[in-house]
């Protein structure tokens, strides 16, 4: 019971970031740089509309998945992709994609936006060698300590296990690697 308390109130608290970080985004736009009003008013519908998405809802309120996490990361990355810090960008990028490998798919499109702007080299220098990094240094733990269960957690994310025979999600596996530790607590 106190583990799914916590997996609900950190979506609901990570979620809630996700709006005002979405807010922050928009109003950083820079075709709203100089519409103080618009911006603002632009920013408040986009945060509401994502608040009260109701995808949003179902994976945060009802499945406790990782989605807000994802959100969250992404959306920090994309507001440093904007104003070109791509070193930040591709770590906040790499944290969005340890949380769901759903956000690859900003990878690939930062890296050809970055190509097309710049040139590869910053490409791999600014961008993709800080996200491989972060990616793999914040894997190690994982790797070491259950390497099994960090490769089924990547090549079969979201299906049962076969090696547990049961589904498993993050919170779980701290409670399964932990489960001596918790119980005596």
């Amino acid at each position: 019971e106190l583990v799914k308390a916590s997996i609900k109130w950190s979506a609901i608290t990570i979620d809630s970031l996700s709006v005002m970080m979405l807010y922050i985004v928009i109003i950083n736009l820079k075709f709203l740089k100089e519409k103080l009003v618009l911006k603002h008013i632009i920013g408040f519908l986009g945060s509401i509309l994502l608040m009260l998405a109701p995808i949003n809802l179902y994976y945060s309120d009802t499945l406790y998945l990782n989605g807000p996490l994802m959100t969250f990361f992404a959306l920090i990355g994309l507001n440093y992709f904007l104003k070109e810090k791509y070193t930040l960008s591709g770590i906040f990028l790499s944290l969005s994609f340890l949380s769901k490998q759903l956000s690859l798919f900003l990878v690939i499109q930062f890296f050809i936006l970055i190509w097309k702007s710049k040139d590869l080299k910053t490409v791999f220098t600014k961008f993709l060698y800080p996200f491989v990094l972060t990616s793999f240094l914040l894997s190690i733990p994982w790797i070491f300590i259950t390497p099994i269960l960090y490769i089924g957690r990547i090549f079969a994310a979201g299906h049962p296990q076969f090696y547990l025979n049961e589904e498993l999600s993050i919170a779980q596996s701290f409670c399964h690697l932990l489960k001596n530790e918790i119980q005596s607590f």
